[in-house]
C-alpha cells in the first residue's frame, strides 16, 4: 500500500511490487509511464486529498507507507494497519528521492537493495558527466512549470529536483533563490529572468503549444530566452519521478540539453 509516484516508483526499484495491494494518487499526476510494471492493474483506493482509511482498509493491507503528509491524514487508525511515513515533506515540497527510497527500503526489510540502487544510480551519474560534450555544463536553466494551459511558476534552485541539474554541472535559476522551491513568477521581473535555455514541465500531457501559449503573454514573450523558444518535457517525470524515473530523467536531460 503506497501513495504518490516517488514511492510507488521506490517499490518497482526494489522489486516488491508484487507486494501491493493498494495504491493512492497523492501527486494528481497521471501514472508513470516509465514504470515497467501494470500500475493500473494495483487498486486506486484514493485520490489526494480524498484519502479515507476506511477505503484503503477494505484491501486489507499489512502496512502502509507513505509521505509524510498523507500518513498525518490517516494514522493514527486504531491499531488497525500500522502507517508508516517514508520521508519528511513541507508542504509541497518533494522530499528527495533517495530518501524515499531509503524509507520504503526500511519499511519493507530491503534496505541493502534500496543502498545498492543509490550506489548504482551515483556511478551511472559520474559515467555521464564523464562523458558530457563542450559547452554542456555551466548553462543557467530557467524551469517553467504549466498545467491547463496557465504557466505562472517556475522552479527554484532550492528545489529537490534541481539536484540532478546541478550533478551535471547546469544551474537552476540562481536568480531565484531565496524565494522558496517553486516560485509565483512576478509579470514585472519576467522579461529580465536570465537563462541560457528555458524548459517548461507541461502537465497537459503535450495538449498545449507552451511556445505558442507564451508568444501570447507580452512579459513572457520580452524574454529573450523564452523568445527563443522553450524546451517542453513531461511534468510528471521530470518532477515527480522516483528512482527508476531519475535513471530515465538523468538521460532525458542529457539528450533534450544538449547544446
Amino acid at each position: 500500500m503506497i501513495d504518490s509516484i516517488a514511492t510507488l516508483d521506490s517499490v518497482v526499484a526494489l522489486g516488491a511490487d508484487d507486494r501491493l495491494v493498494g495504491r493512492i494518487n497523492l501527486s494528481g499526476s497521471d501514472d508513470p509511464s516509465w514504470l515497467d510494471t501494470d500500475v493500473e492493474a494495483i487498486p486506486l483506493l484514493g485520490t489526494w486529498p480524498t484519502i479515507s482509511i476506511e477505503e484503503i482498509l477494505t484491501a486489507d493491507p499489512d502496512l502502509v507507507i507513505g509521505y509524510q503528509n498523507a500518513a498525518e491524514v490517516l494514522g493514527p487508525t486504531d491499531e488497525r494497519v500500522p502507517v508508516v511515513a517514508v520521508a519528511p515533506t513541507d508542504g509541497v515540497t518533494n522530499p528527495r528521492w533517495q530518501d524515499v527510497l531509503l524509507g520504503v527500503g526500511d519499511s519493507l526489510d530491503e534496505s541493502d537493495a534500496a543502498e545498492e540502487f543509490i550506489a548504482g544510480y551515483d556511478a551511472r551519474v559520474d559515467e555521464v558527466v564523464a562523458g558530457l560534450p563542450d559547452g554542456f555544463a555551466g548553462r543557467e536553466v530557467l524551469v517553467l512549470l504549466g498545467q491547463a494551459g496557465m504557466t505562472g511558476f517556475a522552479m527554484g534552485p532550492s528545489a529537490t529536483p534541481a539536484e540532478v541539474f546541478e550533478r551535471v554541472g547546469l544551474e537552476v535559476s540562481p536568480s531565484l533563490e531565496g524565494q522558496g522551491d517553486f516560485v509565483t513568477l512576478v509579470e514585472e521581473t519576467v522579461p529580465d529572468l536570465p537563462a541560457d535555455v528555458v524548459l517548461m514541465l507541461d502537465f497537459d500531457g503535450g495538449a498545449t503549444d507552451w511556445n505558442a501559449v507564451l508568444a501570447d503573454l507580452p512579459a513572457y514573450a520580452a524574454n529573450p530566452a523564452i523568445a527563443e523558444g522553450v524546451v517542453v518535457v513531461d511534468g510528471s517525470l521530470w518532477l515527480n519521478a522516483g528512482p527508476i524515473g531519475q535513471l530515465q530523467l538523468l538521460d532525458e536531460i542529457i539528450e533534450v540539453l544538449a547544446p
